[in-house]
């Protein structure tokens, strides 16, 4: 999604759901914002992201329910002078569980961050599990 500073891709997609499923008639997308900032040693922002996770649901039938559409956008981003990030996005592969009878997909993605400089580096990430109801961190 981003790397050295700069997007790479305006927005991604991915959908866990059998062929041809299309999102639910009434279905509304859910989405989430995110951000990360990270500080220097003297309490200084030397990097502030945004982006944001979006879920559409899909169904088949009247109980499955699937994602037609799971999406991630980069949002805002400012880096301090001799700072770097990169953000990647995995989507790992799609699982379901069944609940009272329903069966949910469910479609695990992992956002890594990696933070540079010249003297030293950071590594986080984060996996969330995304659903047809929301998005929820592991």
């Amino acid at each position: 999604m981003i790397e050295k500073n700069k997007p790479v891709s305006q927005s991604a997609w991915a959908s866990a759901g059998p062929a041809g499923s299309t999102p639910g008639s009434g279905s509304t997308a859910i989405a989430q914002d995110f951000s990360f900032d990270a500080k220097n040693c003297y309490g200084a922002t030397v990097v502030s992201l945004r982006f944001r996770l979006e879920v559409q649901a899909g169904a088949t039938g009247k109980t499955d329910r699937w994602i037609a559409q799971f999406s991630v956008a980069p949002g805002e981003l400012n880096v301090a002078s001799g700072w770097e990030v990169s953000m990647t996005v995995l989507v790992q592969e799609p699982c379901e569980f069944v609940d009272a009878g329903v069966t949910i997909a469910v479609l695990p993605v992992r956002i890594a961050l990696a933070i540079q400089t010249k003297l030293k580096s950071q590594d986080a990430s984060d996996t969330y599990f995304v659903t047809p109801i929301g998005l929820f961190e592991a």
